[in-house]
Protein backbone atom coordinates (compact mmCIF):
# COMPACT_ATOMS: atom_id res chain seq x y z
CA UNK A 1 0.00 0.00 0.00
CA UNK A 2 2.94 2.29 0.57
CA UNK A 3 1.41 4.59 3.20
CA UNK A 4 3.19 2.92 6.14
CA UNK A 5 5.88 0.99 4.28
CA UNK A 6 8.05 0.92 7.41
CA UNK A 7 5.44 -0.72 9.66
CA UNK A 8 4.85 -4.28 8.48
CA UNK A 9 1.69 -4.69 10.58
CA UNK A 10 -0.39 -1.98 8.94
CA UNK A 11 0.58 -2.50 5.31
CA UNK A 12 -1.15 -5.86 4.72
CA UNK A 13 -4.32 -4.52 6.35
CA UNK A 14 -4.38 -1.52 4.01
CA UNK A 15 -3.81 -3.86 1.05
CA UNK A 16 -6.78 -5.97 2.18
CA UNK A 17 -9.24 -3.06 2.33
CA UNK A 18 -10.38 -3.28 -1.33
CA UNK A 19 -11.04 -7.02 -0.86
CA UNK A 20 -13.03 -6.42 2.31
CA UNK A 21 -14.94 -3.60 0.59
CA UNK A 22 -15.79 -5.80 -2.41
CA UNK A 23 -16.94 -8.58 -0.07
CA UNK A 24 -19.14 -6.17 1.89
CA UNK A 25 -20.64 -4.78 -1.33
CA UNK A 26 -21.37 -8.30 -2.58
CA UNK A 27 -22.95 -9.28 0.75
CA UNK A 28 -25.13 -6.14 0.77
CA UNK A 29 -26.28 -6.87 -2.79
CA UNK A 30 -27.23 -10.43 -1.82
CA UNK A 31 -29.10 -9.22 1.26
CA UNK A 32 -31.00 -6.62 -0.76
CA UNK A 33 -31.91 -9.32 -3.26
CA UNK A 34 -33.18 -11.58 -0.45
CA UNK A 35 -35.30 -8.76 0.99
CA UNK A 36 -36.82 -8.03 -2.43
CA UNK A 37 -37.63 -11.72 -2.91
CA UNK A 38 -39.32 -11.91 0.50
CA UNK A 39 -41.24 -8.69 -0.17
CA UNK A 40 -42.44 -9.95 -3.55
CA UNK A 41 -43.51 -13.27 -2.05
CA UNK A 42 -45.40 -11.50 0.75
CA UNK A 43 -47.23 -9.25 -1.72
CA UNK A 44 -48.14 -12.25 -3.86
CA UNK A 45 -49.57 -14.09 -0.84
CA UNK A 46 -51.54 -11.02 0.25
CA UNK A 47 -53.08 -10.72 -3.20
CA UNK A 48 -54.38 -14.31 -3.27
Amino acid sequence: AGINSNSEGVDPIIDMLPVVDAFAWSTNAKLANEVNTIRTTTETLENL
